[in-house]
């Protein structure tokens, strides 16, 4: 069967350091959904029923950037199957192919 393309990931992301590589996948894909999909201030969450680890994400503002494309800003948490839990804001913009990524700020 097909397997789930996830976006290319931000190098030695710190909070997916503490997910097992499915979960991290899991996750990635939860972002990519929420920042596509629900409203702000609507939160989509997930499970990784392997271990335990979830999450949630947090739209909180859409915005279009000056070089014309989409952003928004979100709350991530992750919370590992050790139960170490990892909160942080960020800003992801759509990019030509569809896929949001994040912005180094």
């Amino acid at each position: 069967g097909a397997c789930a393309q996830a976006p290319s990931p931000v190098s030695g992301d710190p909070a997916y350091g503490v997910l097992a590589p499915s979960a991290e996948v899991l996750a990635r894909n939860t972002v990519q959904e929420a920042l596509e999909t629900a409203r702000s201030r609507t939160s989509l969450s997930w499970v990784y029923a392997e271990d335990g680890s979830r999450g949630k994400i947090t739209p909180l503002r859409t915005y279009r950037s000056t070089t014309g494309y989409y952003c928004r800003e979100y709350t991530e948490v992750v919370i590992g199957a050790d139960e170490g839990r990892s909160s942080r804001q960020r800003t992801a913009c759509r990019d030509r192919d569809g896929l949001w990524k994040p912005v180094r700020s």
